[in-house]
């Protein structure tokens, strides 16, 4: 959450407080690859959680 964070203060410009949508702020925070619980080494977010939910 920490790193996540820090993401979305460096990208304030990205950012529309007039909508909940966050399309740029969501590209932007959701390139660099990180670490998860669970998961070893540094992968991409929307991947991790789509082999997530294919186990479902």
């Amino acid at each position: 959450m920490n790193r996540a964070w820090e993401d979305v203060i460096a990208a304030e410009l990205a950012l529309d407080e007039s909508s909940q949508s966050q399309p740029l702020l969501e590209q932007i925070v959701n390139a660099k690859p990180s670490r998860c619980v669970g998961a070893e080494g540094l992968g991409m977010a929307a991947e991790r959680l789509a082999d997530m939910l294919s186990c479902i």
